[in-house]
């Protein structure tokens, strides 16, 4: 069973959380609840929770500050993070310090709650795979072949491999003259045409394993297969040893070309094989890894086979500042802003196409940009794996054109979410405009006409001057000059009255906005009028 632990301040959230769902059902233990992060760091260090489920405001040490420590001290425990609308800029650290979910204290129930919980055991299983390999109890392992891939599977992870771990690859003999290649497997789901379900995919895929498996032994006969689940769960990773300079030049551009066949005539899936240059001993190993990652970003942006990475140009990297424009997005799909939302999109959709960048950048990106969706937009996570709106599915983009088709996806897809409420801003302006004219003669205050369509004053005058280019003081002038330009024409007025008939106060005001729209003093309008 998963230990699970409940943080927050707030009493009435710890008793909803705690009687909300039936927490044995789902394989869960609720051993604690805590008022507070210094009263959880306490539990955490007793109990070692395998989920917290924390609000990230609360006093003494809150949930970031909770998550951050916990990080370094208990990295096995996995948490979802609890925050209100206004708190939510707070979600997107959490996520950088490898929170796994967050969840809406307004929008808490018991099937978001599960599905979270659902998420924190599945990050569990993960970092136990990665993390739970005892060092001293090595010795003790029956199968070395085991052991050696829980340490190979480090590759991915951001940690060094550490001496104890290096030593026991070196005593037996694996990092001698080693090299690493990546397939990445192309997902299918995010084709137009896609024919594949989601059972045929894992079949060809399988099938495709143990197809490069074969042909990767026929040309190396010392490897060992790692698991990849991040960043790409689609794709597989060998690690070759005691291989010799001239085996190494000879038969690696062979086995990329028949890797690429089988993917081609025999699976029917696109891959795209990256590679390593040969390293010599242990003490290149962070190299060879550092390596590895370029090689991937690389990939992501240019999209095709890498031998090494000679093979390729130096590419640099452009940081996008993402994170100013996810804030005005963000803004636009609160407000239900269509045009903003457009002129945004638009404008980071060029840096995009234009710059390269790093994958994990442009993930987070995707992530937040959901995430502000799936808030403001009120939308339903969709129980298939199908896009624009399935997080699951960020984990499996492979490169660049599939980032911006999920980018352009989604992009359009919020439009057309967003298009209802352009019609209902434009009935907002209309309404104003009808209150305008039918009350020409009065003093015409901005608020009277926000309170009689039901906006605030601040958004109608935003609305209405964004989408009428000309603010509404300016539209209220130019129909009470085209007004007290009909009654002129009709007979003769003296300028005071014509006044009192528009509701001005002020002559010397009125004229002033009379020659600003006609170009004509009020005075020199009138004495041209002739009348019968």
């Amino acid at each position: 069973m998963y230990k699970v632990l409940i943080v927050d301040d707030e009493v009435l959230i710890l008793s909803g959380i705690k009687y909300l769902i039936d927490w044995k059902s789902i394989d869960c233990n609720l051993i604690e609840v805590a008022n507070n992060g210094e009263q959880a760091l306490s539990l955490i260090d007793e109990f070692h929770p395998d989920i917290v489920i924390s609000d990230i405001n609360m006093p003494i040490l809150n949930g970031l500050e909770l998550l951050k420590k916990c990080n370094e001290l208990y990295p096995l425990s996995t948490f979802i993070m609890l925050t209100c609308l206004e708190e939510f800029s707070l979600i997107k650290e959490a996520l950088k310090y490898n929170a796994v979910d967050y969840l809406l204290k307004s929008e808490l129930n018991s099937k978001n709650l599960i599905q979270s919980i659902e998420k924190a055991k599945a990050e569990c299983k993960i970092r136990q795979k990665y993390f739970s390999l005892d060092m001293e109890d090595l010795e003790s392992n029956e199968k070395d072949n085991k052991i050696i891939k829980n340490i190979l599977s480090r590759i991915n992870l951001p940690q060094e491999i550490n001496p104890k771990q290096i030593n026991y690859l070196c005593s037996k003999d694996i990092l001698n003259n080693y090299f690493i290649v990546q397939i990445n497997i192309e997902y299918p789901f995010f084709e137009e045409n896609n024919s594949f379900s989601k059972e045929d995919f894992k079949r060809i895929y399988e099938y495709q394993g143990e197809l490069n498996l074969r042909l990767a032994k026929s040309y190396f006969s010392n490897l060992y297969q790692v698991e990849v689940s991040r960043p790409a769960p689609y794709a597989y990773l060998y690690f070759f040893h005691n291989v010799s300079k001239a085996r190494y030049e000879t038969n690696l551009p062979i086995l990329i070309k028949k890797m690429n066949s089988i993917s081609k005539d025999v699976t029917g899936v696109k891959s795209y094989v990256i590679s390593t240059a040969l390293y010599e001993n242990y003490k290149q190993i962070e190299e060879c890894k550092n390596e590895l990652s370029l090689l991937r970003n690389s990939f992501f942006n240019i999209e095709k086979n890498i031998i090494d990475i000679t093979s390729i140009k130096k590419y640099e990297y452009k940081p996008i500042i993402f994170n100013a424009y996810i804030d005005k997005i963000s803004s636009a799909l609160k407000t239900k802003n269509i045009n903003d939302f457009r002129y945004y999109m638009n404008k980071i959709n060029s840096k995009l196409i234009e710059y390269n960048y790093i994958r994990g950048e442009a993930v987070v990106f995707l992530y937040e940009l959901i995430s502000n969706a799936l808030v403001y937009l009120k939308i339903e996570l969709p129980n298939e794996v199908e896009y624009p709106f399935h997080q699951d599915l960020l984990s499996y983009i492979p490169t660049k054109n599939v980032f911006l088709k999920f980018f352009n996806n989604f992009n359009k897809t919020v439009e057309q979410i967003l298009l209802p409420y352009l019609k209902e801003k434009d009935s907002y302006i209309e309404k104003a405009k009808k209150y305008i004219h039918e009350n020409i003669t009065k003093r015409i205050m901005l608020d009277d006409i926000a309170n009689e369509i039901g906006v605030s004053s601040g958004y109608l005058s935003a609305t209405f001057s964004k989408q009428c280019e000309i603010s509404i003081s300016e539209y209220i002038n130019k129909v009470k000059v085209d007004e007290a330009i009909k009654l002129i024409k009709q007979k003769p007025y003296k300028i005071y009255e014509i006044c009192n008939e528009l509701g001005f106060d002020n002559s010397y005001y009125f004229s002033r906005v009379f020659k600003k729209n006609t170009g004509k003093t009020l005075s020199a309008f009138m004495n041209s009028i002739k009348y019968e």
